[in-house]
């Protein structure tokens, strides 16, 4: 049975477009220092598709994957992009004591990317642990990436019998007693459309941890929330020295965020491509004007047609095309 972090990328759209916007800002942080100064580092699953997007949207040529699993990993090490691509059997809580080893194993690699791609909602406080842990062992220059569920299934219980006066605030007592110190003080009750927003924050104070404790600052430059199967948050974030301002690159990208827990919601309408084309004839017009020009409604009532239209014209640079190809 296929899991539910297992599920191939051509049913997982809002995913897709979620990676595509990142190597956009890693071609923003890559291009004033040249991809051969940098190794990436994720867990990259057995198919590795992060690692090739990398390699080949990026142009970053060092990249190391790992996984707890040795069937996993040697998966992966049929499916790499090049002959630098490292695998090994590691776990995310060993990671920060192998940075500088794994540094040493790529010529000419100064600087890290890291994505985290947590999905188990159980382990949160390890995980957070985990990126503060990490962001200590960056250097300026540095991007760390996290992902984490931020599903409301895991938040399900009797809240009534235990006393709880609302679900909302069950949900802010759980999640408090989850992730402990990481949990923002000010929260009191978190509805099922706040739980990203709370764990952006709660990754804001890791953040926060690591620098009072390395002089560094840590700038949220993505921020996004999705959902296929499960709802996930995902930051990204960029190590400078104290005080530093962003480059122009990063600044003045349109999916820079205000602040921690400012997110873009990814949701991705179901479109043929035939309605793609259709659409994209009329792109440069507003959401009403293009719902009129294309004579069908991409959703049950008007309002989501706009928010479909809407999200698409946001998006549509970023759109998946599957196609089923047959190799003989």
């Amino acid at each position: 049975m296929t899991k539910g972090n297992d599920v191939p990328y051509q049913l997982r759209p809002n995913k897709f477009i979620d990676r595509q916007i990142f190597l956009d800002l890693l071609q923003r942080t890559v291009g004033e220092v040249g991809s051969e100064k940098f190794l990436y580092i994720s867990m990259g699953g057995k198919h590795l598709v992060d690692h090739e997007s990398v390699y080949r949207r990026v142009g970053i040529r060092n990249l190391f994957a790992f996984d707890t699993e040795e069937w996993v990993v040697s998966r992966q090490l049929a499916n790499c992009p090049n002959e630098r691509v490292v695998c090994q059997k590691l776990s995310s809580s060993s990671l920060p004591s192998q940075i500088d080893d794994l540094l040493g194993l790529f010529d000419y690699a100064e600087k890290l990317i890291i994505w985290l791609d947590y999905t188990r909602p159980s382990e949160r406080l390890s995980q957070l642990e985990e990126l503060k842990q990490i962001l200590e062992k960056c250097q300026p220059g540095d991007l760390v990436r996290i992902t984490m569920n931020a599903d409301p299934f895991g938040f399900r219980g009797d809240w009534r019998k235990q006393g709880y006066n609302s679900h909302s605030a069950f949900r802010a007592q759980k999640l408090k007693n989850q992730i402990a110190s990481f949990f923002p003080n000010s929260i009191n009750s978190i509805t099922e459309e706040e739980i990203p927003v709370v764990l952006a924050k709660a990754i804001a104070l890791a953040a926060s941890k690591a620098s009072a404790s390395t002089k560094l600052d840590y700038h949220p430059v993505l921020g996004t929330t999705y959902a296929d199967r499960q709802r996930m948050v995902t930051v990204s974030i960029l190590v400078s020295e104290l005080n530093a301002t962003l480059s122009p690159a990063i600044k003045n990208w349109e999916f820079t965020p205000t602040s921690w827990d400012d997110l873009l919601d990814i949701s991705a309408p179901d479109l043929s491509m035939k309605e793609k084309l259709h659409i994209d004839q009329h792109i440069e017009k507003d959401e009403a004007a293009i719902l009129n020009s294309i004579k069908f409604q991409p959703a049950e009532t008007s309002t989501e047609a706009l928010r479909a239209i809407s999200s698409y014209k946001l998006l549509h640079r970023y759109y998946p095309t599957f196609y089923a190809i047959g190799i003989q």
